[in-house]
C-alpha cells in the first residue's frame, strides 16, 4: 500500500476533485466519453452528473440513462467516480416537478398572517386560524403555497422523491452503486426561503411533541406577545427535527440500505439569520451525510462559520472527507492564485475535497453565463490545469487521512437565534450574530483550533469522561460559550458534569438564563463554574489555550495566517508525523513569521510536486521553531516529527539577487500562439423586416423577441472596421453558435457556411471568411427565425415564481454574440479609463489592424489584444557580464495572467500559477546574450465578459451582469464602453 508520502506525487482518485459536470445540452454518448477522457488527463477523480439549465435530453428517460451508463462505464474503467446528482436543477427534492405536481398537499407552504376586522375563513381554504390578541386585534393566520417546490418537513414527500429519483438509478446500476457510481449529491434542500415555513402536519406534530396546541401561540412567531420566546424555540426546534429526520436522515438511511454514499450541502449556511427559515439549523444535517459538504460563492473569503460548521460535525462523527462546492461566480478572470487562496482558506477550516463549480458540457447560449467560470476544455489554460488539481489533491489527501484532535469546543448559539426571529432581521438577532462571529474570530486570531458544538449533536453524541467533554471522536478540555440566551436541558446536564469533572468553561459576556427558552434557576449553579470574560478581554483570555504560535519577530500573533493540523501514523519511512498546514489570507501583505510548536524536527511538503524538501528549523527548549516568509495568499505545509534526527534542518539558503527590472524594460518580441479575437456584440436589429434598433447590444434581442410571444424573423447587422491598407492574413473565421439556423452574408454577399471545427467550445463553430473583409467598414449580417415552443413560454412564467423552474430552464432558440478570430490586432484609437479591481474601460472604435511585432510586457490588452484569449510568447535578449551570472533570480511583482512560463536560453525554468513570483536562473545564464522567453496564458474573460457593467469588473459574476435590459436572469447598470482586464506582467520585483 505504501505510506502517505509515497502517494503524494500522484494521489489516488479518491482525493481528487469531483466537479459539477453540468449536463446542459443535448447529450451524446461519444461526447460524454470524450469529456471524461479530458477530465482524467487533467487529474480529476470523478464527476457529479448534474442536470442543469439548457438540458435538451429528457431527464431520467432512456437517452439520459444511456449517458449515465456511459459515465459509469468510463468511471469503472478509469478508476473514477461517476456520482449522480439527484435533481433537475436545484433545490433538490421536487423530482423534476413530479412530486410537487401531485398537488397542494405535497407543495411548499409559508405561514402568513394579516390583521382583520372580524374572524374570517378566506376563500381559498388556506386559513389556519383566527387568533384574538389581548388588545382585541384579530390575526388571521393562513398559508401561501409555492406550487413549484415541496414540503420537506413531510416524510411522505421525501419517500416519494426517493422512489422517483433514487430508486431508478439503483434498479439500473445497482452493481456499480457504491463503487463506480459512489452515490448521490443532494443540493440545497430547504424548508423555506420566503419567510416562516408551514406544513399541513405542523399542528399535529406540535401537539404530539409538546402536548399543547400551537394555534393560540402562533402570534408569538411574529410578535413579542407573552411567551413568544418559548413559542419560537418550540416551533423552530420542531422544524429542525422534522427536516432532519424526514428529509436528510431518510435519504441517508436509504443510501445506507442500498450501498450508496450521500454528499451535498444545505442552503444559506453562512449566518445565524440565514439558516433559520431555510433549515432552522444546518449543523444537525451533517450527521446524515457520508461526505458532508458546503457551498462557497464568489471571489472572497469569510465568514468562517460555513466551513467550521460542517467540519466540526464531520470531525466529531469521524467523517474523513468534507466537500466544498466552490468557485461559482468567481468570473472568467479568476486566477489560480485566487482559487488557491480561497481553497487554502477553506482547508485550514476543515475542507478536504474540491467540487469545482462547474464544468459545462456546453457553453452555448445562456450556458456561458451560468455563474462562471467553467473549468473545462474550453479554457486556454486547460492543458495546465493538472498543476492545480494535483496540488489540491495532495493537500486534501493529507487532511483526510490524518486524525483530528482539537481541544476546544465553542457552543453554537443557533437556538438562541430562534428566539429573536420574527420573520425579519432585527437588532437582537444582529447583535447575537455579531458576538458569535467575534468570538470565533478571536479564537482564530489567537491561533486556537476549535470546533463548534451544535446542541442536537451534543444531545445525541456528547458525554463526559473525567475532565473531558467527548463528542464522538473528539475530546475537549475547554468549552467556550459565546453570548447565548438559552440552552437545551441536555446541554446543561452535559456542561454541569463537565464542570464538576474539572473541565474549563469560558463564558463570554452574556450568560444564559433560560432552558428551552424558559427562565431557569438551575443555570445559576452551572454559570458559577468557569471564567467569565468580556469580548474586549477575550484575546488575552484565550492566549493560554494556544499551542502553536504564528508570530512576528516581536512576538505579535499574525491573525491573517491560520492553520490546521493532522496526526498521521505512517507518514514516511520515519513513521508518525503531525501535518501542519498554514495559510495566509491577506491579499496585500507578506509576513515573515516565526512558527513555534511541539516537535523535534520538520520537513516541508511541497504541494506543487509532492516532494519532501528540507526546511530550516531550530529548537528553543522543547519548542520547534520554523521561520518562514508567507507571500500574500501564500501557504506552507510541513510534517513535524518527534525525533530531531528524523529530518535534518536545511542550511539557510544563500540570498539571490533579482535581475534589475530595467534590463527587461521596453519592448519584447511578441508572438501569438493562439489567434486573436474580437467580440461582436453591438448591431442593428430588425424584427420581421422592421428596423427596431440601431447600434444596440445583442443582449437585448432575445428578451425583446420573447416578449412578443410568437416566432420572429430576426436580422442582425454588425459593422466591422478594417484599417486602411490591411487585409487579415491567413485564415479568418467568423465564430457563431448553431450556424445551421443562420443565414450569413458579408458585404451583401451570402457566404458558404461550411464549418471548420470549433473555437474553444464545441458550440462555437468556425466559418471561414478569409479574404472577405476589406479595408473600411464591413457589414456582417446574420438572419434567423427565432421561435420557442409553448412549453418554453410556460416555463418562463413559472421561472419568475421560484428558482427551481429557472434553474432547469431550456430555450429552443437563443441569440448570442459572435466573434472574429484570426491574425489581426484590434486597434483602439479611443480612450482607456482605469476602473476598480484593476480593470480597464475602453470607449471608442475597434479597428482590425496588423499585429505588432513587439510590445511592452506590462499589459498586452491595451496594445491590440483587448479581447484576446489564449497564449502569447514574449522574448527579449539581455546582455550579462561574467559577474552578473551567479546567485541571480528573475522576479516580478504582479501576474495579470492565469499562467506564466519562463524559459531562459531555450531551457524551461519555471511555471507560475501563484506567488512567490521568483525563480533562481543562475544555472541557465551565460556571459553575453541571454534569451528570456515568457509564455502567458489567459482565461476567457476578455472574450466573454461581462463587458458592459457600469461598475466594471465583478467578483460575484451571475447571469444578470451580462444583460442590458430586465429579464428573468436580471440585469445591471450598463455602460456601452468595453470593460476588459489587463494581460501581462508587472516586472518591478518585490522588495
Amino acid at each position: 500500500m505504501g505510506n502517505i508520502a509515497s502517494k503524494l506525487p500522484n494521489p489516488p482518485n479518491k482525493y481528487r476533485p469531483i466537479p459539477f459536470w453540468s449536463w446542459n445540452e443535448r447529450l451524446n454518448e461519444a461526447e460524454t466519453r470524450r469529456q471524461i477522457d479530458e477530465m482524467e488527463k487533467a487529474g480529476i477523480g470523478g464527476y457529479f452528473m448534474h442536470a442543469r439549465g439548457g438540458l435538451q435530453t429528457p431527464y431520467m428517460q432512456q437517452e439520459w440513462m444511456d449517458n449515465i451508463r456511459a459515465g459509469i462505464e468510463e468511471a469503472r474503467e478509469r478508476g473514477m467516480g461517476a456520482w449522480a446528482y439527484d435533481e433537475n436543477g436545484w433545490p433538490s427534492g421536487f423530482g423534476n416537478g413530479i412530486i410537487n405536481g401531485r398537488g397542494e398537499v405535497w407543495q411548499q407552504k409559508y405561514l402568513r398572517y394579516e390583521v382583520v376586522e372580524k374572524n374570517t375563513e378566506g376563500e381559498d381554504g388556506r386559513t389556519i386560524a383566527n387568533v384574538t390578541l389581548g388588545d382585541g386585534r384579530i390575526l388571521h393566520f393562513y398559508y401561501d403555497v409555492n406550487p413549484f417546490y415541496v414540503d420537506t418537513l413531510d416524510r411522505a414527500v421525501t419517500a416519494a422523491f426517493l422512489e422517483e429519483i433514487y430508486q431508478p438509478y439503483y434498479e439500473l446500476f445497482q452493481n456499480d452503486m457504491g463503487r463506480a457510481m459512489p452515490g448521490f449529491f443532494t443540493d440545497e434542500p430547504q424548508v423555506s426561503r420566503n419567510g416562516i415555513p408551514w406544513s399541513l402536519m405542523m399542528i399535529d406534530e406540535y401537539r404530539k411533541t409538546f402536548d399543547e396546541d400551537l394555534v393560540p401561540a402562533l402570534p408569538g412567531l411574529f410578535l413579542e406577545v407573552e411567551g413568544y420566546q418559548r413559542t419560537r424555540h418550540r416551533f423552530w426546534w420542531l422544524v429542525q427535527e422534522l427536516f432532519v429526520m424526514n428529509f436528510t436522515q431518510q435519504i441517508y438511511d436509504w443510501c445506507e440500505a442500498h450501498g450508496a454514499q450521500l454528499t451535498g450541502h444545505m442552503v444559506l449556511e453562512e449566518t445565524l439569520h440565514s439558516q433559520i427559515t431555510s433549515n432552522a439549523a444546518v449543523m444537525p444535517h451533517y450527521e446524515f451525510f457520508h461526505m458532508p459538504g458546503m457551498d462557497w460563492l464568489g471571489r472572497s473569503i469569510n465568514p468562517i462559520t460555513t466551513p467550521l460548521q460542517v467540519a466540526s460535525v464531520s470531525h466529531q462523527l469521524g467523517r474523513r472527507q468534507i466537500l466544498s462546492e466552490t468557485f461559482a461566480l468567481t468570473g472568467w478572470n479568476v486566477t489560480f492564485e485566487e482559487l488557491k487562496w480561497m481553497f487554502d482558506w477553506q482547508c485550514v477550516r476543515g475542507v478536504t475535497s474540491l467540487c469545482q463549480h462547474l464544468q459545462g458540457y456546453s457553453l452555448r447560449g445562456i450556458r456561458k453565463r451560468d455563474y462562471p467560470p467553467s473549468f473545462f476544455y474550453h479554457e486556454p489554460w486547460w492543458p495546465d490545469f493538472r498543476h492545480f488539481t494535483d496540488m489540491v489533491s495532495r493537500l486534501g489527501m493529507l487532511l483526510a487521512k490524518g486524525d483530528v484532535r482539537y481541544d476546544v469546543l465553542m457552543l453554537h448559539p443557533q437556538q438562541s437565534a430562534w428566539l429573536h426571529y420574527d420573520n425579519e432581521e432585527n437588532p437582537g438577532l444582529k447583535e447575537l450574530s455579531q458576538s458569535f462571529m467575534a468570538v470565533g474570530q478571536a479564537l482564530e486570531a489567537e491561533h486556537v483550533l476549535f470546533h463548534y458544538g451544535d446542541e442536537r449533536i451534543l444531545r445525541r453524541h456528547g458525554l463526559v469522561e473525567g475532565a473531558k467533554l467527548v463528542v464522538g471522536t473528539q475530546s475537549y478540555s475547554t468549552v467556550v460559550v459565546p453570548p447565548i440566551e438559552t440552552l437545551e436541558p441536555s446541554t446543561v446536564a452535559l456542561l454541569s458534569a463537565f464542570a464538576d469533572g474539572g473541565g474549563q468553561i469560558i463564558w463570554v459576556e452574556q450568560l444564559p438564563t433560560m432552558v428551552n427558552a424558559e427562565p431557569s434557576e438551575a443555570l445559576k449553579a452551572l454559570t458559577a463554574h468557569g471564567k467569565r470574560v468580556d469580548l474586549t478581554d477575550l484575546n488575552a483570555a484565550l492566549a493560554s489555550l494556544r499551542v502553536v504560535s504564528i508570530a512576528t519577530a516581536d512576538g505579535v500573533e499574525i491573525a491573517p495566517i491560520t492553520y490546521t493540523k493532522r496526526c498521521v501514523g505512517d507518514f514516511n519511512d520515519q513513521g508518525a508525523a503531525v501535518i501542519y498546514f498554514f495559510a495566509n489570507a491577506d491579499t496585500e501583505h507578506d509576513y515573515a513569521a516565526r512558527i513555534r510548536m511541539q516537535g523535534g524536527s520538520a520537513v516541508r511538503i511541497v504541494l506543487e510536486d509532492g516532494t519532501l524538501e528540507p526546511i530550516t528549523w531550530h529548537t528553543e527548549g522543547d519548542q520547534l521553531v520554523i521561520e518562514h516568509t508567507f507571500p500574500r495568499r501564500g501557504s506552507l505545509c510541513v510534517a513535524v516529527f518527534t525525533s530531531a534526527a528524523a529530518a535534518p534542518s536545511a542550511e539557510k539558503a544563500k540570498p539571490l539577487q533579482a535581475l534589475p527590472a530595467d534590463l527587461f524594460a521596453g519592448k519584447w518580441q511578441l508572438e501569438l500562439l493562439d489567434p486573436n479575437s474580437l467580440t461582436l456584440d453591438y448591431c442593428d436589429i430588425w424584427f420581421d423586416g422592421e428596423l427596431i434598433a440601431e447600434h444596440e447590444s445583442v443582449s437585448v434581442v432575445q428578451g425583446r423577441a420573447l416578449a412578443l410571444g410568437r416566432p420572429v424573423e430576426i436580422k442582425l447587422r454588425y459593422q466591422v472596421q478594417v484599417a486602411e491598407g490591411f487585409t487579415p492574413p491567413g485564415d479568418l473565421w467568423l465564430v457563431v453558435e448553431q450556424p445551421e439556423k443562420l443565414r450569413v452574408s458579408i458585404n451583401d454577399k451570402a457566404i458558404s457556411q461550411r464549418e471548420e471545427g470549433f473555437y474553444r467550445d464545441s458550440a462555437f463553430r468556425k466559418l471561414n471568411i478569409s479574404g472577405l473583409l476589406q479595408p473600411g467598414v464591413n457589414e456582417i449580417v446574420l438572419e434567423t427565425r427565432f421561435e420557442q415552443s409553448a412549453k418554453v413560454y410556460e416555463n418562463l412564467k413559472r421561472a419568475q415564481v421560484f428558482e427551481a423552474e429557472k434553474n432547469k430552464l431550456t430555450y429552443d432558440s437563443e441569440i448570442e454574440a459572435s466573434y472574429l478570430v484570426g491574425n489581426f490586432a484590434v486597434a483602439t484609437p479611443g480612450n482607456f479609463e482605469r476602473l476598480k479591481l484593476n480593470a480597464w474601460r475602453y470607449t471608442g472604435d475597434l479597428v482590425l489592424a496588423p499585429l505588432p511585432e513587439s510590445a511592452e510586457i506590462t499589459d498586452l490588452t491595451i496594445q491590440g489584444l483587448p479581447f484576446f484569449n489564449g497564449k502569447v510568447r514574449l522574448t527579449k535578449t539581455v546582455n550579462l557580464a561574467a559577474n552578473e551570472l551567479a546567485a541571480r533570480a528573475f522576479c516580478y511583482s504582479e501576474q495579470r495572467a492565469q499562467i506564466t512560463k519562463l524559459c531562459v536560453n531555450g531551457q524551461s525554468v519555471k511555471t507560475w500559477l501563484w506567488r512567490p513570483y521568483c525563480a533562481d536562473v543562475s544555472a541557465y545564464l551565460k556571459e553575453g546574450e541571454n534569451s528570456f522567453s515568457i509564455t502567458l496564458t489567459s482565461g476567457l474573460r476578455n472574450l466573454l465578459g461581462p463587458h458592459h457593467l457600469e461598475q466594471g469588473e465583478s467578483y460575484v459574476v451571475h447571469p444578470g451582469l451580462f444583460f442590458k435590459e430586465p429579464n428573468i436572469w436580471g440585469y445591471s447598470a450598463w455602460n456601452e464602453g468595453y470593460c476588459v482586464m489587463p494581460f501581462g506582467l508587472e516586472l518591478e520585483p518585490q522588495p
